[in-house]
């Protein structure tokens, strides 16, 4: 019988210190390349299967390890680094240390203090491929929350619905099959399907079977559902059927809205419906609830947010006072200069759309006080005084901007005077300056070219192409003409006291209006 050799007695074999720091240096790499790949998910929250899969494996690997007899014959070595203290781990890397998440063998005693014992070696971990992999699907996740809308964009969102006088926005097509299909874009509480068909119902009765070649307004008054629909029919060429896309106002807000029904009337064709057809041919069926989606974002949203900052403004429909305009005799000087009749000149030739720009909020309201004797007071309730802060609202008639407040520089403010549909008048008070646009018809070919450039541009964005910049044209002119009716006006201003100076100016509005009626029932009946 061959004894036993006695290991405890032997004294444990210990490398010198120059071998142990060349072993540790080799292996801590090995260490951090293992920590990484299987401790990556650990950092990550929510596990995989697959990767829950593995490390059950590993645990039970780590089982056989305790549970497996200690030979005898061989001797492990465990060397110690600081790079593999758990402290050190923790603090200084930004790895989690192995130790933490898997149960570690518990090594014989080593008299050394200054060393700490290195985990035990991975038998199964993930291969770099799969890490790989999964590290791109990671990143992939990040993009598309960093391209997700915020959530403070999406409660302004919510916000502006809240706020509006739209309950609900549809867009109807008629199918010869099924009848009209009806999709809901949008609307601020849930509402019936059978009352959105319905509705699709009442817009399309009557319409089908005739091809509307342009964009139609139909506005319609259900009394029994207190809803009031205003509906644009159009043709769509992709589906080649019959759409409509409908806004729908509760009855409350019949007085309120109906006077932005002209707005709507001149708008939507180019800022809603175009850009629906647009986006039916590029994103077809498969995609388009995505498609809806963006129009919501980039076009409807904006437009109802032009419509509803039209209720925070307006002028007083009643006439204001002699002594807040220019016509009083404190400011005869100004009322002497050819200034005051170009300016009114030009304000007459762009049908009353007039944009003032000073340094002063008080000359510059004394102007649009002035100018808004000119206007019917409908236009004056879409008119709007100076105001610290305020920006440019196209379908404003009258309105007035300080210089500090504009946006960008000159050639960028009127490139933005675009969005107007009708020609304006840019005063410019402290250089005494009158530029106007061009007038119609040539302004209507260009605004519809800046309209399809808008289009472009945002389609740009969403499919992350370059912007088209925009080719800078003549818009702008400087205008030094006075009317001859204007400067008589101005000349009989001045003989008539100035408490009766008001009611002339308005007399004279009047009698112009009835000349022109006159003049274009001649020029019709000629034609």
């Amino acid at each position: 019988m061959i004894p036993k050799p006695n290991v405890q007695s032997q004294p444990a074999a210990r490398l010198p210190k120059s071998k142990a720091t060349a072993s540790t240096t080799a292996i801590q790499p090995l260490e951090i390349t293992t920590t990484a790949v299987v401790m990556g998910d650990t950092c990550q929250g929510p596990e995989d299967p697959a990767d829950s899969s593995t490390k059950q494996n590993s645990h039970e690997l780590d089982g056989d390890v305790l549970h497996r007899k200690q030979s005898r014959h061989h001797h492990h070595h465990y060397l110690r680094s600081p790079a593999s203290q758990a402290t050190a781990s923790v603090d200084n890397s930004p790895l989690v240390s192995p130790s933490g998440s898997m149960v570690s063998c518990t090594p014989p005693a080593i008299s050394d203090a200054g060393f700490s014992v290195l985990p035990p070696p991975i038998i199964k971990i993930p291969s770099e491929a799969i890490a790989a992999l999964q590290g791109a699907a990671d990143a992939s996740k990040r993009k598309a929350t960093k391209r997700s809308p915020p959530s403070a964009t999406t409660s302004d969102l919510v916000t502006l619905f809240e706020s509006c006088f739209f309950s609900a926005v549809l867009l109807v097509q008629w199918s010869n099959i099924v009848g009209p299909k009806v999709e809901k874009i949008w609307s601020s509480e849930a509402m019936d399907e059978r009352l959105q068909i319905m509705i699709g119902r009442q817009v399309l009765n009557g319409e089908v079977g005739r091809t509307v070649e342009t964009v139609e307004p139909k506005w319609l008054v259900l009394y029994r559902q207190s809803i009031v629909c205003t509906a644009f029919l159009y043709t769509d060429p992709t589906a080649q059927s019959l759409c409509a896309l409908i806004m729908v106002v509760p009855v409350r807000y019949l007085r309120n809205f109906s006077q932005y029904f002209h707005i709507l009337r001149d708008r939507v064709p180019s800022q809603l419906i175009q850009p629906l057809i647009q986006l039916r041919k590029v994103h077809k069926r498969h995609e388009w609830p995505c498609a809806l989606d963006q129009f919501t974002w980039s076009w409807l949203a904006p437009f109802i947010r032009s419509i509803m900052d039209l209720e925070s403004v307006s002028l007083p429909i009643e006439y204001t006072r002699i002594c807040h305009t220019i016509l009083d005799h404190e400011s005869r000087q100004l009322l002497d200069s050819p200034f005051i009749a170009r300016v009114i000149t030009s304000h007459l030739q762009t049908s009353g759309s007039t944009l003032i720009v000073g340094n002063s909020l008080t000359t510059i309201n004394m102007m649009i006080n002035t100018l808004a004797l000119f206007l019917s007071p409908e236009e004056r309730n879409r008119s709007s005084h100076a105001r610290k802060n305020h920006k440019y609202m196209p379908d404003l008639y009258l309105q007035g901007i300080l210089i500090q407040d504009m946006e960008g520089t000159s050639s960028q403010m009127e490139r933005v005077v675009l969005e107007s549909v009708i020609p304006t008048t840019i005063v410019d008070m402290t250089r005494l300056i009158v530029k106007q646009t061009l007038l119609l018809p040539q302004y209507h070919q260009l605004h519809c070219q800046y309209q399809r450039w808008l289009m472009r541009r945002k389609e740009d964005e969403a499919s992350a192409r370059p912007d088209s910049e925009w080719k800078k044209q003549a818009l702008m002119h400087r205008t030094d003409s006075i009317a001859p009716i204007v400067q008589n006006l101005l000349d009989e201003t001045r003989k008539v006291p100035t408490r009766l100076r008001e009611g002339y100016v308005r007399q004279w509005h009047r009698g112009l209006v009835k000349r022109g009626l006159a003049l274009v029932k001649y020029v019709q009946e000629e034609g």
